[in-house]
């Protein structure tokens, strides 16, 4: 057993420069790259895993007296700080630090994050996509929707979901439609630029890395995936969808905060404009608000998703 020695020193070292002000997230970048240990076999990706977006991103932690005011860096392909803080603005008015907002429409989700619920998406990951790419091989052609899209969080996820488990659907014709009834939150959304703060809600370090830049105060989504998504100002309780047919589509967290009177003349909609062995998901707590006899639930503890009767 070798004998402790100075540089078993190195992580808390790190982490102490890392509170006081913080490293430079090239350096971590680099030390990742290299699977270098730090000290005494504690590999970078422990303190990613530890402290995984502040870390990552060379970023201090955020106190609770200036969360509101916590910026973030996010940096558009080839835009400048100029366009990003067009967008910051955009977000502050829009959905705030917290991604949600108090005056969108009733059919607006008022709060969001990245891989809400977590299981939607494993399942769709494990289960639903493998199934698809069989069923769309001849075709090569994928189309979600996602049918409240709030600030664009959810669309995201499917993208980032598509983009690093499937890579041969770079070859494909996939196109991931986000819809939404307010229109500030569609602009929002469509940025795909997002404050720190909200980025630490259910977003993995190492995807952040991967699939984001960072510039000022903002992550930016990197394209891809972000070319996938398509958004558009549409309320799925007074239009019908003039889009599809959809593989997928996802209306999680929707049902439950709409009058039981709209359940049905929303999942008919729905079911006009899926394909005839598409997938519907809802969200954990919904199953027992399907009312739609043209769906039919797939047992699957891990979340409540059905598919559409062929």
């Amino acid at each position: 057993m070798s004998t402790p020695g100075a540089s078993e020193c190195a992580p808390i070292g790190i982490l102490r420069e890392w509170q006081q002000g913080w490293i430079p997230a090239n350096d971590f970048h680099h030390l990742s790259a290299t699977n270098v240990v730090l000290s005494n076999n504690i590999p970078t990706l422990l303190l990613l895993t530890i402290f995984p977006l502040q870390v990552a991103s060379g970023v201090p932690p955020c106190h609770d007296d200036d969360r509101l005011s916590a910026g973030c860096c996010g940096r558009e392909k080839h835009g400048t700080s100029q366009s990003l803080e067009t967008k910051a603005r955009l977000w502050d008015r829009t959905v705030g630090p917290y991604g949600s907002r108090s005056d969108a429409p009733r059919m607006t989700r008022t709060s969001s994050s990245f891989f809400r619920d977590v299981m939607p998406f494993e399942v769709l990951r494990t289960t639903v996509l493998p199934e698809l790419l069989e069923s769309r091989a001849a075709s090569r052609k994928l189309r979600i929707l996602s049918a409240v899209c709030s600030s664009g969080q959810e669309p995201y996820s499917i993208a980032l979901t598509l983009t690093k488990n499937f890579p041969i659907l770079s070859d494909w014709d996939v196109e991931i439609t986000a819809v939404d009834p307010s229109q500030e939150l569609i602009e929002a959304a469509r940025s795909g630029a997002y404050e720190q703060i909200v980025v630490q809600r259910g977003l993995p370090a190492m995807l952040l890395i991967k699939y984001f830049e960072r510039s000022g105060r903002l992550w930016a989504i990197k394209d891809p995936p972000k070319g996938w998504v398509n958004f558009k100002c549409w309320d799925i309780t007074t239009q019908p969808l003039d889009d599809g047919p959809f593989d997928v589509v996802f209306l999680a967290n929707v049902l439950s905060k709409v009058d039981v009177d709209n359940h049905t003349q929303i999942l008919d909609r729905l079911a006009e404009a899926m394909a005839p062995d598409g997938y519907l998901f809802l969200g954990t707590s919904e199953a027992g608000l399907m009312t739609a006899p043209q769906f039919e639930r797939i047992e699957d503890s891990r979340a409540p998703f059905f598919r559409l009767h062929s």
